[in-house]
């Protein structure tokens, strides 16, 4: 309850109350508790006044209307603001996906991606024959041993018969996702290449 007010008095309380009302529902995006309602509703500083409020809030009005009535229409304010902008961050959510799906559906068709390519031409070649395509780029992988036995112009070799120099190669279908690896076996002597098809993974071949 109020002592007796005049209707002056009344009309400017409810016109400062439907002022804080509208700051209070465009200023968050969400819809506050009754607590932090009365705390922001710079009613009074003082939180032991504060917590009066709220233990009353059916009985105390503000220009005419009850602390409880005021935020009732709080709400219905805020829920009227908050629709919208939760609407605007669903559409915008779905923008970014439908963009990430129209990038991948782009991709569909599209050569994959060269694997990075290896020192030695022999591979290069049969790799390119096997999988029908032309490797380009310049070579990424660097083999230690390449540089220093051309400067030295030594080849390889083994004073053992059957020794072999064995790579893996691991290759990935960016849009099937299909895992290509490749065994490569060459004979030190004799440059005698063997490449055998693997699969790692079943789920994935």
């Amino acid at each position: 309850m109020r002592f007796a007010q005049t209707d002056e008095n009344i009309a400017y309380e409810a016109q400062n109350m439907e002022q804080q009302l509208t700051r209070l529902a465009n200023s968050n995006n969400y819809i506050m508790k009754f607590a932090e309602f009365v705390s922001n509703m710079r009613i009074t500083p003082n939180k032991v006044e504060q917590n009066i409020l709220i233990d009353h809030a059916d009985d105390v009005q503000f220009g005419g209307k009850t602390l409880l009535e005021w935020y009732v229409i709080y709400q219905t304010e805020a829920q009227k603001y908050n629709a919208p902008l939760k609407r605007a961050k669903s559409i915008r959510k779905s923008d970014i996906n439908r963009a990430h799906v129209t990038e991948q559906i782009k991709k569909i068709g599209q050569p994959p991606a060269t694997l990075s390519q290896f020192p030695f031409k022999s591979k290069i070649k049969l790799y390119e024959q096997i999988n029908q395509v032309k490797i380009t780029n310049p070579t990424q992988i660097k083999d230690i041993k390449v540089k220093p036995l051309s400067k030295l112009q030594r080849p390889y070799f083994s004073p053992k018969l059957g020794s072999w120099e064995i790579d893996l190669v691991f290759g990935i279908n960016p849009v099937t996702q299909r895992r290509q690896h490749y065994l490569f076996a060459i004979n030190i002597n004799t440059k005698y290449l063997v490449v055998i098809p693997l699969i790692v993974d079943e789920k994935n071949a």
